[in-house]
């Protein structure tokens, strides 16, 4: 039975469907997804799914002058096999999945970015608000206790930044502790929960395990503690490093659990 394709336009994101038989898409897609050896048809469907794909980046891209910045967003997309699971998305062929997916791309395209500019922007964040107070002479209790706390995690060396928390009783931390927990150790809330129209609990587990694994909160939120007070040269330089890779570790982190994903 010939095929033909019909293009569809709906919200700025362009969706490719089969109109004599819709299932056909969804087939061609699993067998694509498979690895499987593709017919002429197939392979039609799928080559416009992908120009479709590459449009849609290329939209989200439009107020991104660089081009150094476009090619490795691009990259950030090809490395991670983004496509793939745009596929997967796409075969419900629903309205509310090429509203989700165009959400998707936005969001996707702005982490893209965020790590292929987080060395420039976050270091010259960083230069803005850090050394910027004199340490006080007394500190108040609730920044004692945190510093205790990252110590005691190892988050913080306490040699590295002068720090001494020998005076400090558990007793006195233990209410800021219990907060301190809910509020560093926590896993990523505002994770995505669907991925261009479809939700993937695996990638979704592999983010929360990454988050608590790599301790991202304990060491933005130490970062955030020590980068207010006057640093030396090389102090500043240690902390600048941790501040992107901390500030950027939500997108890479993501973008790796979707590489990772079978």
């Amino acid at each position: 039975m010939k095929l033909f394709l019909l293009f569809v336009i709906i919200d700025g994101l362009s969706s490719v469907v089969v109109c004599e038989k819709q299932s056909n898409g969804t087939e061609c897609i699993k067998s694509f997804l498979k690895l499987e050896v593709l017919d002429e048809n197939c392979t039609e469907i799928v080559s416009s799914y992908k120009e479709n794909f590459h449009q849609e980046i290329a939209n989200q891209m439009f107020d991104i002058s660089e081009e150094s910045v476009k090619s490795c967003i691009i990259n950030i997309f090809n490395d991670s096999n983004v496509f793939q699971l745009f596929l997967k998305g796409l075969s419900s062929h629903s309205d509310e999945q090429i509203k989700l997916s165009k959400e998707t791309m936005d969001s996707f395209v702005g982490l893209a970015k965020e790590i292929c500019t987080g060395e420039t922007k976050f270091k010259e964040e960083f230069d803005l608000f850090s050394g910027k107070n004199k340490l006080p002479s007394a500190i108040p209790l609730d920044e004692q206790c945190a510093r205790k706390y990252f110590i005691e995690k190892n988050i913080i060396n306490a040699k590295d930044f002068d720090i001494d928390v020998s005076s400090i009783s558990d007793e006195n931390c233990e209410a800021y502790n219990e907060l301190y927990i809910k509020a560093f150790e926590r896993e990523h809330i505002d994770h995505h929960k669907h991925f261009f129209g479809s939700s993937n609990t695996s990638i979704q587990n592999c983010i929360k395990q990454k988050f608590r694994d790599e301790k991202v909160y304990l060491n933005l939120h130490a970062t955030a503690l020590l980068m207010k007070y006057e640093l030396t040269p090389s102090q500043a330089d240690d902390l600048r490093r941790n501040y992107v890779k901390w500030k950027t570790a939500y997108a890479k982190i993501l973008f790796q659990c979707i590489k990772d994903d079978d």
